[in-house]
């Protein structure tokens, strides 16, 4: 079972994404983050791994806000977690 989440974009009052809220966690991803999914569901990203200010929210805004798709290898060492991922993103909705 390969980690799978969904997250639903946060918005600032410009309409500029400040965040995004996990809207579904599998296992694998809640073991990954070293916690059970239902404590991940309807979480901040940057509240939970803050780490991901620089690693990862840049690119989930990009996805969003360009509507294409990502695929990619990403080495993660913040927030307690050390590994590297594949990190795929499609744009769902405004997430």
């Amino acid at each position: 079972l390969q980690p799978f989440t969904i997250l639903s974009a946060v918005r600032d009052e410009a309409g500029h994404i400040v965040d995004f809220t996990w809207t579904y966690v599998n296992a694998a991803a809640a073991r990954a983050f070293g916690q059970p999914p239902e404590a991940l569901i309807g979480q901040r990203l940057l509240d939970v791994l803050p780490g991901n200010r620089s690693k990862l929210f840049p690119l989930y805004c990009r996805v969003v806000e360009s509507r294409a798709p990502h695929d990619g290898l990403i080495r993660y060492e913040v927030d307690g977690v050390s590994a590297w991922f594949r990190n795929i993103c499609v744009p769902l909705d405004d997430g």
